[in-house]
């Protein structure tokens, strides 16, 4: 979260900046499944996730960042 909450900032500027933005993930790593202690959780789709919770925090316009994708 710490990460993620240092793009909050930044992004809530672009969004009054532009019609469109957009955050990439890095797809190469993988997590635990919280709710499947044998699955695993695509990493980008996890931060994602935990992204949106943050700008939804911070009342930041966003779509996007759904559940995560099992791996």
């Amino acid at each position: 979260d710490e990460e993620l909450a240092e793009w909050t900032g930044p992004l809530k500027e672009l969004a009054g900046q532009s019609e469109k933005e957009y955050a990439f993930f890095n797809n190469n790593a993988t997590s635990a499944d919280p709710e499947n202690p044998l699955g695993r959780l695509s990493q980008a789709a996890t931060n994602a996730q935990q992204l949106r919770r943050l700008l939804d925090a911070n009342n930041i316009k966003a779509t996007g960042g759904g559940a995560p994708v099992a791996a």
